[in-house]
């Protein structure tokens, strides 16, 4: 297991010389520009193919598209633990971690397309969908994020944020910029091929520019990364908290396309865009923390800056949940178009659903910077298994599932804040023992 480095690791600037809470606070509003931007590209990239689509048609891509975007959530995890590595690391070797990684991140990338391209026959069946292209553009789509995780891993590790930001924000242009291919084609499978070439340059970019020493200068111990630098516990507690906490909007769209008919799974890939935007709005914020929450050595500090954190982002999910809680047909129209109307009855709940998970994430994110196990295993884990089995279980109608969501998001907040509050109170009471017996 990967153990956190003493303070004076942490790379020096005159942002991060300031008190912690002002520290923290400039940091989120470097990078919340940049990942807003990127954010609302992403989120009018799939509005607008839904619009263009329809339901039915919208439902074959926004269950493809999902599969690769969930497999995103996965390596995400790489790009948590990546952080991990670098928050860790000695100064001068950061700048040294990605000259050693790229070329073990492109074998990882060629192995996952690999075995992606193995398991078509199974996803075509699973799916219903008979498109080579598609699936091979898939399999492409997601064997890149690997490296992309990588890269982004290494910024938010050296507390680069502003990189990390305008990097996520080329990547979102260069994807909204293949729209046109879909208005020419009506293609989602030349779409989706489109996407995968456009990673590309940004990949290459990054890893060009995230490299700001020569192999061998500036070193400070001979540091060599052993399969890329990653604890296989940190990566397996990293990918299931990252998957439970942002499962919903894309991994039940893709159970619901083979569960119910292509209307009922198109109706709800219009409504899991909605819901979309509640798991979009703390990543600016879990972006900043999780290092932040790796590299200070003040417990207290790092508590205090996780309940404000949480009210925060509660406040904001708020506000975004409200309209929808309010006049959600008139949302769905404005969003997605008159055609998912249908939707309008359930939103609310599962809007709700959305937002308690990822109210979660924060608390998770602060539980992985923990290295808590337990957390992982006793509450991300079977929270993550309660949102897989609920369309299985409630295949009855869209209602029914979305308010099962809404109750397994209750409890994944209500015993993410308990774990967290009891933890305290323990590491307190042996704190006081251990004095007493002193």
């Amino acid at each position: 297991m990967l153990e956190t480095q003493p303070a004076q690791h942490v790379e020096q600037t005159p942002e991060n010389q300031q008190r912690p809470p002002v520290r923290l606070l400039a940091s989120v509003s470097e990078v919340l520009p940049w990942t807003g931007a990127t954010n609302l590209l992403l989120y009018a990239f799939m509005v607008l193919i839904a619009r263009a689509l329809g339901p039915i048609s919208y439902g074959y891509f926004a269950a493809l598209f999902s599969i690769v975007a969930l497999i995103n959530v996965v390596l995400a995890a790489f790009q948590t633990a990546a952080a991990h590595e670098v928050a860790s690391l000695a100064m001068p070797d950061r700048a040294r971690f990605l000259q050693q990684v790229w070329r073990p991140s492109l074998t990882w990338a060629a192995v996952i397309m690999a075995a992606f391209v193995a398991a078509t026959p199974l996803m075509s069946s699973y799916l219903k969908v008979d498109s080579v292209l598609a699936l091979a553009s898939t399999s492409l789509v997601a064997a890149l994020y690997f490296p992309w995780n990588i890269l982004l891993g290494s910024f938010l590790g050296r507390q680069l944020f502003r990189r990390y930001g305008i990097l996520t924000f080329l990547q979102a242009a260069a994807r909204f910029a293949v729209l046109g291919i879909l208005i020419v084609s009506r293609s989602p499978a030349i779409l989706l091929a489109s996407v995968a070439i456009s990673m590309v340059p940004p990949i290459l970019a990054g890893f060009r520019g995230g490299s700001f020493t020569h192999p061998g200068s500036g070193v400070s111990s001979p540091w060599r990364p052993s399969k890329l630098g990653i604890s296989a516990t940190l990566s397996s507690r990293a990918i299931a908290l990252t998957v439970a906490v942002g499962y919903l909007t894309l991994g039940d769209v893709v159970v619901v396309r083979s569960v119910y008919t292509a209307s009922e799974a198109g109706i709800y890939s219009g409504m899991a865009l909605i819901g979309r935007v509640m798991m979009l709005i703390p990543a600016a914020v879990n972006a900043v923390l999780y290092p932040w929450f790796v590299a200070s050595p003040n417990t207290d500090e790092k508590r205090a800056g996780l309940w404000k954190a949480t009210a925060a982002t509660a406040m904001l999910i708020g506000i975004v949940a409200a309209p929808v809680i309010l006049v959600p047909d008139t949302v769905l129209r404005i969003v997605v178009g008159g055609a998912y109307d249908s939707a309008a009855e359930i939103v609310t709940w599962y809007v709700v659903a959305t937002g308690l998970v990822a109210l979660t994430s924060v608390i998770g994110f602060y539980q992985l910077a923990r290295a808590s196990t337990r957390y992982v295993v006793a509450i991300a884990i079977p929270h993550l298994v309660a949102q897989f089995v609920s369309p299985y279980i409630f295949d009855d109608s869209l209602r029914s599932l979305a308010i099962a969501l809404t109750c397994v998001g209750s409890s994944f907040l209500l015993t993410s804040i308990g774990f967290t509050m009891f933890t305290r109170t323990r590491t307190r009471q042996a704190t006081l023992g251990d004095g007493n017996r002193g």
